[in-house]
C-alpha cells in the first residue's frame, strides 16, 4: 500500500465534512435571513462552490434588508468567473441590473 492510498480516506473525509458544513451554514443562513451574522455570508462565499453558489442565490430572495442583499451580491462576484457557477450567478446579477425596483 502507498502513502498516497493511505491518505485517500482521509481526504474523502474531510471534503464530506465540508460539503455538511456548507449545507448547515446555508441552512442557517436561510433560517435567520436578515438575523444572521454577515460574516456567515463571506464563510459560504469562501467556499466557491456550485453549492454555496446556490445558497447564496436562495438567501438574496429570502432576505430583504439592503445590508445582506449588498453582502450577498458581494460574496457571489467571484462566482461570476468560474466556469459552473458563472451562469446562474451572471443570470441573476443581469436580472438585477434590468429591475428598476432593486435600490442601487
Amino acid at each position: 500500500m502507498n502513502l498516497r492510498s493511505s491518505w485517500l480516506p482521509f481526504v474523502l473525509a474531510a471534503a464530506v465534512a465540508a460539503q455538511d458544513d456548507v449545507q448547515g451554514k446555508i441552512k442557517e443562513l436561510l433560517r435567520d435571513k436578515d438575523d444572521a451574522d454577515l460574516k456567515l455570508v463571506a464563510a459560504i462565499g469562501a467556499v466557491g462552490t456550485r453549492e454555496a453558489a446556490d445558497g447564496l442565490l436562495q438567501a438574496y430572495d429570502a432576505c430583504s434588508t439592503l445590508l445582506f442583499r449588498r453582502e450577498i451580491a458581494r460574496a457571489l462576484q467571484p462566482f461570476g468567473a468560474q466556469a459552473d457557477t458563472e451562469q446562474p450567478v451572471l443570470t441573476k446579477f443581469a436580472a438585477l441590473a434590468g429591475d428598476p425596483a432593486v435600490e442601487e
